[in-house]
């Protein structure tokens, strides 16, 4: 079975307390390497006093703004996007399940010092696949996976390697077994 969640449904509750309950996950999501800190955009709404500003900066929460042209209209947008990274994962998430696997497509998720991989199997996440902006086929890799998955009868594991095998610079943190 394949859920879907998209936009404001990806919230910071379900990042910390729902995405963990699930064994394979294709996390497609905008991202960035700022100041040595993996970043990860939410869909969540921005709803923020300036009074609580202080406490989300602590709980390494951030307000990123992106503008993109509407396809439509052709008119500029910003939209305004919650984002968290590696240090609030490490408070606030739940653990994963035994031999899972993440297929990251944010922007520079494997950039620099690997914390956001690191945090994430701290979380007993089984395998990290990730983007460093050196090559692009961690997304290639996990759609080619899922598809593959799904229409198999492979474990994970075996659907894992044989998907693997057919992308020579995929690169891959994991410190722990996907069996």
């Amino acid at each position: 079975e394949v859920e879907i969640i998209n936009a404001e449904k990806l919230t910071l509750d379900f990042i910390t307390n729902e995405l963990p309950q699930y064994g394979v996950i294709f996390f497609a999501t905008h991202g960035g390497y700022i100041n040595n800190k993996h970043w990860l955009l939410t869909g969540s709404p921005f709803v923020c006093e300036v009074e609580t500003k202080d406490k989300w900066v602590a709980d390494s929460i951030e307000i990123f703004y992106l503008t993109f042209e509407d396809p439509k209209t052709g008119q500029k947008r910003r939209a305004q996007y919650v984002g968290i990274n590696e240090d609030f994962l490490s408070k606030h998430s739940a653990n994963y399940p035994d031999n899972s696997i993440m297929f990251c497509t944010a922007c520079q998720s494997l950039k620099g010092n690997n914390n956001l991989a690191k945090i994430f199997q701290s979380k007993n996440l089984g395998c990290f696949v990730g983007y460093n902006e050196e090559n692009y086929q961690g997304k290639q890799l996990g759609i080619y996976f899922l598809e593959n998955l799904i229409v198999t009868n492979a474990t994970v594991s075996e659907e894992f390697l044989r998907s693997k095998s057919r992308f020579d610079e995929v690169e891959i943190f994991s410190t722990n077994q996907v069996k």
